[in-house]
């Protein structure tokens, strides 16, 4: 568990977005201000910049993604196959983009919500490519080109497991990584 201070700050940051979502939906992105969102959570705008790079990111709840020593740690000492253990770290990582815990469920919903905001997703999954591949690579002998094809299949497998549950629970991920290894050992 966090600190009393680390707490506190995720109150705030979750405080934060549901103000900035919250005028967002009634004003429309372009209409709504940092200082608007700022005066809405109780914060001053430096403490917002605390928080947030920008109003889009507060909006969206989203946060630059980083890989923790534990997903580091439990990517490496799993003995699972490459494959599943490149899913769960893009798991790890995307997950920690999310300020509030949000489930994929709620992502695709913001996205709907908030299309002109696409491209913050786009960035913060591109950085999150960039932290993976060459933590993968290391697995592959330091190849970052085949690093780069086993993350993006291993979202390709997320991609099926949204469309088999969009609650993306572990046992649905698990379901569609299996489905994905055993089409592969079909083709030929």
């Amino acid at each position: 568990m966090g600190s009393l201070r680390d707490k506190n700050r995720e109150r705030t940051s979750v405080e934060i977005h549901k103000a900035a979502e919250r005028l967002a939906l009634e004003h429309g992105v372009q209409e709504t201000k940092v200082e608007d969102i700022a005066e809405a959570a109780g914060v001053s705008r430096r403490t917002f910049f605390n928080y947030y790079v920008s109003k889009e990111d507060a909006i969206l709840g989203l946060r630059a993604p980083i890989l923790t020593e534990e997903a580091l740690k439990q990517f490496q000492e799993n003995p699972d196959h490459l494959l599943n253990r490149t899913v769960r770290l893009i798991v790890a990582v995307m997950h920690s983009t999310s300020v509030s815990g949000d489930s994929v469920k709620a992502w695709v919903e913001r996205k709907k919500q908030f299309p002109a905001l696409m491209d913050r997703f786009e960035l913060y999954a591109h950085e999150a490519e960039l932290l993976m591949t060459p933590v993968v690579a290391e697995h592959l002998g330091g190849d970052a080109d085949d690093a780069e094809i086993i993350i993006r299949l291993s979202g390709g497998i997320l991609r099926y497991a949204y469309g088999l549950d969009p609650e993306m629970k572990s046992s649905s991920i698990e379901k569609a990584i299996e489905k994905f290894i055993n089409v592969m050992g079909r083709v030929k």
